[in-house]
């Protein structure tokens, strides 16, 4: 039988915060009262249920905050099952790791780093576990959550997943076609090394080449505002391949992309965030799941 996951939220929960959030069923919203119950507390009937705790830190001197959660976590260690937590971080905190570095020993990502980073930190967790069955709770539709603004076709794998694969092995060949529109040598060499490299066929043209004919499954748009002697923009790129692509997972990469970036980038058929530079194996292993899901 089996059991759902429990996520304990601690930090705010609007903009990119309730985005997270949205990908799981099953998500407490704690403060400085609630947190010390969550953490030795079981939830419904299940006797050992699976939790993490994320934490969110919007700015930087929301650290303080973090301090405190560290001590409570520590003090309960004794009494309670290890609980794998995770910092999850704003923009304000672009560059700590020069400036302002969090402790090692707890994974930390930027909140776009959902499809690259964290699906697949979560994912990992239920895979170690090999003598669970444990699932992520499958996520809630639109109605169920004002304002979530996941497209359909990253829905529709989130609410079929029970994300209870292998994760990404290069002997395990994804297969498909990616189309990589970049304006520079070395991205585009990396994406097609890293396709490649898991059995996909991929095709990598500039902003301003005509689009291949053939039908890719995985777009990436990696591309900087504008080229030299290109007059296409992102938008236009973008708008473009969805209006080609209809079905195809888009992906967009930015460097440091931005909420009102990323909802934007949503409203024009974007798919997928991704930072510069990118966890390409992370991606591939969320894209495996998008094949395996869509091939059912």
């Amino acid at each position: 039988m089996s059991r759902p996951l429990f996520v304990g939220w601690y930090g705010p929960s609007d903009g990119p915060w309730g985005w997270i959030q949205s990908h799981f069923e099953h998500v407490s919203l704690l403060d400085g009262r609630s947190l010390d119950d969550w953490l030795v507390a079981p939830r419904r009937r299940e006797p050992h249920p699976s939790k993490i705790l994320l934490i969110a830190l919007d700015h930087r001197s929301d650290f303080g905050s973090f301090s405190q959660i560290e001590q409570r976590i520590a003090s309960t260690a004794t009494t309670v099952p290890n609980i794998p937590v995770a910092i999850v971080l704003g923009n304000d905190w672009h560059g700590h790791r020069r400036t302002f570095p969090l402790p090692d020993k707890i994974p930390n990502f930027y909140w776009y780093q959902w499809y690259d980073r964290i699906f697949p930190w979560v994912s990992e967790l239920i895979h170690q576990d090999a003598n669970s069955d444990r699932v992520i709770g499958k996520r809630k539709t639109s109605s169920e959550r004002p304002g979530d603004s996941t497209p359909w076709r990253v829905q529709w794998i989130l609410d079929r997943s029970s994300w209870q694969t292998s994760m990404l092995k290069k002997d395990q060949p994804i297969g498909g076609l990616a189309w990589i529109i970049t304006d520079h040598g070395d991205p585009r060499d990396l994406w097609r090394d890293a396709c490649e490299g898991v059995g996909m066929r991929a095709v990598a043209t500039r902003m301003c080449s005509d689009p291949p004919w053939l039908e890719p499954q995985l777009i990436v748009v990696d591309c900087v505002s504008r080229s030299e002697g290109c007059d296409h923009t992102i938008e236009g790129v973008i708008q473009a391949a969805r209006a080609r692509h209809p079905t195809a997972l888009l992906a967009q990469v930015a460097s440091f992309p931005t909420w009102p970036q990323w909802s934007h980038w949503q409203s024009l058929g974007v798919d997928v965030i991704l930072p510069r530079p990118a966890a390409l194996q992370g991606f591939l292993y969320y894209w495996q799941q998008w094949i395996a899901r869509t091939a059912a």
